[in-house]
């Protein structure tokens, strides 16, 4: 059993569901995001930042460009 298996006593194949396990979708969850955002009084983000920095974090760990290439290619 993995670790998400273990938290995720719905038995989806998804990490993130919502209340009626279906998968949640970007526009809800950058929802949440501000409504975060705005609780914690810090300036909006997006799921979208997410991406930026795994690819920032990859690039100052010098990982492989090439590496880094196929993985933001792979990434929704």
């Amino acid at each position: 059993m993995t670790f998400i298996q273990s938290i995720n006593k719905s038995k989806s194949e998804y990490l993130f569901i919502n209340d009626y396990g279906n998968p949640v979708n970007n526009k809800s969850f950058n929802k949440y995001l501000e409504k975060m955002c705005q609780e914690a009084k810090i300036p909006r983000i997006t799921s979208h930042a997410f991406r930026h920095a795994k690819t920032d974090l990859l690039l100052l760990a010098s990982s492989d460009i090439i590496y880094l290439d196929t993985v933001i290619l792979l990434s929704p």
